[in-house]
């Protein structure tokens, strides 16, 4: 059987691992978004030539290809973070 002191230790340790997922994750969000808006504005200089379009397009695939594994990160933060709300304000 938990005691109560443990519950709630665990609750608020789960809240802040969540917290912190959450802020790390829209921080790499930010930084996905702006790396996408540099490689846009690059490539649009040189969309004139093959070159420059094929360039543009490698560069697009590098800033996103975090995309998915940051919005998992982030889903993640906010079950955990749920998680822990709910284990916190549990009446048992």
């Amino acid at each position: 059987m938990v005691n109560m002191r443990s519950k709630r230790t665990l609750s608020i340790a789960l809240m802040v691992i969540g917290a912190v997922l959450i802020l790390y994750s829209l921080q790499a969000m930010n930084r996905i978004s702006a790396a996408k808006s540099e490689v846009h504005t690059i490539s649009g200089l040189f969309s004139g030539s093959p070159e420059g379009q094929a360039a543009g397009g490698f560069l697009g695939q590098q800033a996103s290809q975090y995309d998915t594994s940051v919005r998992l990160l982030l889903v993640g933060g906010i079950v955990i973070a749920g998680c822990g709300a709910v284990l916190f304000f549990r009446k048992r």
